[in-house]
This record gives C-alpha cells, structure tokens and sequence, in this order.
C-alpha cells in the first residue's frame, strides 16, 4: 500500500506542476494558480472521501495523488512573501479566499461523490 501511495504522490506532483503551468499560460499568477489547484484538488478529495470506495483506493487517491497535487505549503509560503512585501491585507485576503474555497469545494466534492455511489 505505501508503494501505491508514494506511485499516486508522484503522479499528482506531476499533475500540479502541468496544471500550474497551464493555468499560468491561461494568465494567472502563482498565488492563484496555486489556489486553484488546491480547490480543485479538495473537489476530488471529497468526492473521493464520499464515493464509498474501499481504504486502499482511498488512501491512494486520498493521501497519495491529492496530496501530491494539492499544496498548503506553497500557499503558505506565497502568503509569507507578501507579508514581507508588506501587503498584510492582500495576504490575509489571500489565505482567507483559499481556505474557504476548498472547504466548501470539499462538501461539493462530497455531493458529487454521493450522486455517484
């Protein structure tokens, strides 16, 4: 199992870095591109806590590929920065949008996950 969960890791890493890529290609900047990624990632999180699939597809998908694709620390270092840059309400703004975004993501991705079972 913990081969799987590493196998999953690296390819959601993978997926996030052609993702980011894409979005900044598409015109957004890192600090969103990185909050998109993590909403997007908390959709899928929900759906799969939800979905009813069993603990080994659930750790794989769960901990492994969502947790490579989707990223707190990125974020939290690019809400650092601007608080150095001395934009305090930009990033607080920032964490705030983020994290209230994926936490209502979630409880979408749970409602997908619960049509589909």
């Amino acid at each position: 199992m913990i081969a799987l969960i590493a196998i999953a890791g690296g390819l959601g890493a993978v997926a996030r870095y052609w993702t980011d890529t894409w979005l900044k290609r598409l015109g957004f900047s890192g600090l969103w591109s990185t909050a998109v990624i993590n909403v997007i990632g908390a959709v899928f999180l929900g759906a799969i806590i939800s979905g009813g699939f069993g603990a080994l597809i659930s750790a794989v998908l769960g901990a492994g590929f969502c947790g490579g694709f989707t990223t707190f620390s990125t974020a939290s270092v690019e809400t650092g920065r601007l608080l150095l840059a001395r934009r305090a309400g930009y990033a607080v703004g920032y964490m705030v949008a983020m994290c209230v975004l994926s936490v209502c993501s979630v409880f979408l991705g749970t409602l997908l996950g619960d049509l589909f079972r």
